[in-house]
């Protein structure tokens, strides 16, 4: 039985707007085409945005070679509870919990994010 993948290769060339890439977890936004150049190929000028950070990167490929698009699937949770430790309950739209998931970390930015999360949930 095939195990199925987590990405999908793609030609840069088909115009991935919209689409995320690997290469730094982005979402597409913009995708441009220059001309062939003197190898016999034309590249692909790529804007993306971060998904997780919002920050902006581009990122040149020629348009015949493949490119990683990751399957991806958004699922959204209600927050249940914060325990003392940081861990949170979350409940999917089934009634189904999940319990091994922390509030940010790490960094100073994700350290005022757990504690606005923690004020507001209170």
């Amino acid at each position: 039985m095939p195990v199925p993948s987590l990405t999908a290769d793609m030609l840069g060339g088909l115009g991935l707007t919209g689409l995320h890439v690997c290469s730094c977890h982005c979402q597409v936004v913009d995708v441009s085409t220059s001309k062939t150049g003197k190898h016999g190929h034309a590249k692909c000028n790529f804007v993306g945005v971060d998904i997780f950070t919002g920050k902006k990167y581009e990122d040149m490929t020629p348009s015949s070679h493949n490119m990683d698009v990751p399957n991806i699937s958004r699922v959204e949770y209600t927050l249940v509870d914060v325990n003392e430790e940081g861990f949170v309950t979350l409940m999917m739209e089934n009634g189904d919990t999940r319990e091994d998931l922390t509030l940010p970390k790490g960094t100073d930015e994700a350290e005022k994010l757990a504690e606005q999360i923690k004020t507001q949930f209170a």
